[in-house]
């Protein structure tokens, strides 16, 4: 008996060996293939970018910066997001002529804060400016973008819905 249990154990060594060379392998080719997938991935959200130039001509290509929220609590305290609560994009906005040189006399940096309240499905609906930039075209367009947004983490059991909430929001034409 003793050699047939030899046999067994040789024979399971073998396949646990042969399993954790293909494992081995198999890690290797991910790790080489992933860059590529996300490489692809940002020339496909490159592409698509153009793509919507193209579509929507006279749209300016924005950089916006949404900062973390002050969110009000239903006992009308204010709780303060941590600083890694921020989103960067770029947007495509059709913006004044006017407007749009009004920005760029203003240094092409423009922020402001909105106050938003968010709905039981996380999409927002704009209540007003809470910070002005001081440009009333540049208001409306940082409540503009603000109005697109939609909160994936809110509202939850700490912020039932409706949740009020003040989005700091800077914005400046990209490329400039």
């Amino acid at each position: 008996m003793s050699k047939r249990i030899a046999r067994r154990r040789r024979s399971d060594r073998r396949v646990l060996a042969w399993c954790l060379a293909l494992a081995g392998l198999l890690h290797v080719v991910v790790f080489l293939v992933v860059p590529v997938y996300q490489e692809a991935a940002v020339e496909r959200a490159s592409l698509s970018l153009e793509l919507t130039e193209a579509l929507h001509p006279g749209a300016t290509r924005l950089d916006l910066f949404f900062g973390p929220p002050a969110i009000r609590q239903a006992s009308g305290r204010v709780s303060f997001e941590p600083p890694e609560r921020f989103l960067e994009t770029e947007r495509l906005v059709h913006v004044p002529t006017a407007c749009l040189g009004r920005i760029r006399s203003s240094g092409n940096a423009i922020s402001g804060s909105v106050r938003l309240r968010v709905k039981l499905t996380g999409r927002v609906e704009v209540v007003g400016t809470a910070r002005s930039s001081g440009i009333r075209c540049a208001d409306e367009l940082l409540e503009r973008v603000a109005g697109d947004l939609r909160y994936h983490w809110l509202p939850n059991d700490d912020y039932p819905a409706p949740v009020e909430l003040v989005q700091p929001i800077r914005l400046s034409e990209s490329g400039a």
